[in-house]
């Protein structure tokens, strides 16, 4: 919870501090701290979901926490080398060939490893873990509405559909 009011406050921030899209210092790293922080605790989230799920239905979270394993390696990748290389890259003057790793760019390295990491894997993830709650009809329908927004987002960036990425 408090990692998650922390994202919340850094995105208000942001839209308050008139700086726009994409989030400028320090709200970025703000953002890039708390996701590292966060990417853990939504794989051992669903392990715990893993472990209270009847055995009847833990094929479906088993291959639902794969995904979210490659979701959090892949958003954490992301951050760190946001953080590290992209930082310290932009305080020292090297920016030959640094947009591809911009978080926000376009193209962009980064941003197309974040779509995979939240729109590919996420999706799927939300989505094979739905069947886990056919007993909770809102729970079900939310994990799949969900997966398939986030799924959409995906297809929007390999059509180049920039109204599914939501993204600016």
């Amino acid at each position: 919870i408090v990692l998650v009011l922390g994202y919340i406050g850094a995105i208000i921030a942001t839209a308050m501090s008139g700086a726009g899209f994409p989030p400028s210092e320090p709200y970025a790293g703000i953002i890039a701290i708390v996701t590292l922080l966060s990417a853990p605790l939504i794989v051992f989230l669903w392990v715990i979901i893993h472990e209270l799920t009847p055995s009847h239905h833990q094929v479906w979270t088993r291959t639902s926490l794969a995904f979210i394993i490659i979701f959090a390696t892949l958003t954490c990748i992301n951050r760190y080398v946001q953080m590290t290389f992209v930082r310290s890259s932009l305080a020292s003057g090297q920016t030959d060939g640094l947009s591809l790793f911009l978080p926000y760019g376009n193209p962009s390295v980064m941003a197309s490893l974040e779509q995979l990491a939240w729109g590919f894997f996420f999706g799927l993830a939300l989505l094979f873990l739905a069947p886990a709650f056919s007993e909770n009809k809102p729970v079900l329908w939310t994990l799949l509405i969900s997966g398939v927004l986030s799924l959409g987002a995906v297809v929007g960036q390999l059509l180049n559909i920039t109204a599914l990425t939501f993204t600016a």
